[in-house]
């Protein structure tokens, strides 16, 4: 039995897509005794959530843990952590400290220090790491902080389960909040002259998971990350109602965008076409049926393409794990034909990943797909 891929390739996409990666650098003070085990628990909370991320974009996770324990808690450390990150144009890097955070007297930034662990300076403030960040040129930085004191005032660590998210929807909601815009965007869960609290990591999370969760179409296109913030906030403001702390907790942050082209993100709008409506049709098309209905399926699948879409074909069989063929270019139109002459008998299946298309500006075709067509 014969088998066929076709890749659809994106024009806008080399190779080294596919090696685009979410660089995680996780800054804990979890040996502290004054946290006791809520920083360690924060730290799964963190992984669990850029592991979804990474998952959901397709992108590699790479993680850096900087801690007391290792002797990295410290300034130095920061530096050339951030300093050997390896980065292309299309990466993210995940900034996140969990910790003590001061205000030095006399500073002019609304963002807090670090309190850390070096001989000699011992403090690194949120907007030296946006410095760090600046001149790597990827997609999107974020510096997060989890300030857990800045008045020398400890409270206990309330911390509650993971929201659960559906899994319908997820890959074009963390897409829309991750690839729609470009540049540092800095986070912290503290505001001069008031007390911190530690709900900040919990929430967060649980405000992503919720985000995740959501299931109305009109709802996702208004999506973004200061979707996620604000509800984040709601949450916190939430958890102080219930407990004995008068003021809630505020979250700052500020965006410096950058000017930058959009890649692999889904449609916002869900009335287009989505992947796998596309893989629907294109397995219709690969397996036969009588000329009447065959008509109406070309028909449906020109509607996907632009009239001069590159197709790109292979081989393969469930059977034999190499491929069996080489890789053959040819027009959406010449691929229809093709497929014409396909055996009643052999059942194919389709597949791809969201890095295998190219879509029209207006996202409303795919001029570009890169696919594999199975055969049993």
């Amino acid at each position: 039995m014969k088998k066929f891929t076709i890749f659809l390739i994106l024009h806008f996409f080399s190779i080294n897509t596919k090696a685009q990666t979410l660089h995680l650098v996780m800054v804990s003070d979890y040996a502290n005794p004054t946290f006791g085990r809520g920083t360690l628990e924060n730290e799964t909370k963190i992984e669990q959530m850029f592991g979804k991320v990474s998952t959901n974009l397709n992108y590699k996770l790479s993680k850096v843990y900087l801690n007391t324990t290792n002797n990295q808690f410290k300034r130095t450390s920061i530096i050339t952590s951030l300093n050997l990150l390896k980065t292309n144009p299309e990466d993210i890097i995940v900034f996140y400290y969990t910790g003590f955070g001061i205000y030095p007297p006399n500073t002019t930034s609304e963002y807090p220090t670090f309190s850390l662990n070096d001989s000699n300076i011992k403090t690194i403030s949120v907007d030296e790491v946006e410095k760090q960040l600046a001149p790597k040129n990827n997609r999107l930085s974020l510096v997060i902080a989890d300030i857990r004191n800045t008045e020398n005032r400890f409270f206990t660590n309330l911390l509650s389960g993971l929201i659960t998210p559906g899994e319908s929807l997820s890959e074009i909601i963390t897409q829309k909040i991750f690839l729609e815009q470009s540049g540092i965007l800095k986070i912290v869960s503290a505001k001069k002259g008031m007390p911190s609290y530690p709900y900040f990591t919990t929430d967060f999370t649980e405000a992503f998971f919720s985000t995740l969760d959501i299931s109305d179409s009109e709802l996702i296109k208004n999506i973004s990350f200061n979707n996620v913030l604000h509800l984040t906030q709601t949450y916190i403001n939430s958890d102080v109602n219930y407990s004995e702390i008068k003021n809630p907790q505020q979250i700052l942050w500020s965006f410096s965008k950058l000017n930058k082209r959009v890649k692999s993100y889904h449609p916002p709008a869900l009335n287009l076409p989505t992947p796998n409506e596309l893989k629907n049709q294109l397995e219709l098309l690969v397996n036969p049926v009588d000329m009447a209905q065959r008509n109406k399926i070309e028909s449906n699948t020109k509607v996907f393409f632009t009239p001069n879409a590159k197709i790109e074909l292979q081989t393969k069989s469930l059977s034999n794990t190499q491929l069996e063929s080489t890789t053959t270019k040819m027009s959406i139109e010449q691929y229809i034909r093709q497929t014409a002459k396909y055996d009643a008998n052999t059942k194919r299946t389709i597949e791809f990943k969201l890095y295998d298309f190219n879509r029209t500006p207006d996202f409303k075709q795919f001029s570009e797909l890169r696919i594999t067509e199975v055969t049993n």
